[in-house]
């Protein structure tokens, strides 16, 4: 949360209300809208680009990942 806090510019209690937290007193409104629903419900986000740099965050790490787990099956040979 940190990290997409610093390279966004936003306050890191704005994360984590994008992500269910409740902490308005420093954080702010992030615009997720919830609808429950047969089978789970609707969720609208207003703006996506704290989910948007958190998924790209875990491409970074997949590919690392992957990239770590082919290294060491390399060495296995």
């Amino acid at each position: 949360m940190h990290r997409i806090a610093d390279e966004l510019g936003l306050n890191v209690d704005t994360v984590r209300n994008f992500f269910g937290g409740h902490h308005f007193k420093e954080g702010k409104s992030v615009g997720i809208h919830l609808e429950s629903g047969p089978d789970g419900g609707l969720v609208m986000l207003d703006d996506t680009i704290v989910l948007d740099k958190a998924l790209k965050i875990l491409d970074e790490l997949n590919i690392s990942l992957r990239k770590d787990n082919f290294v060491e099956q390399s060495a296995d040979i």
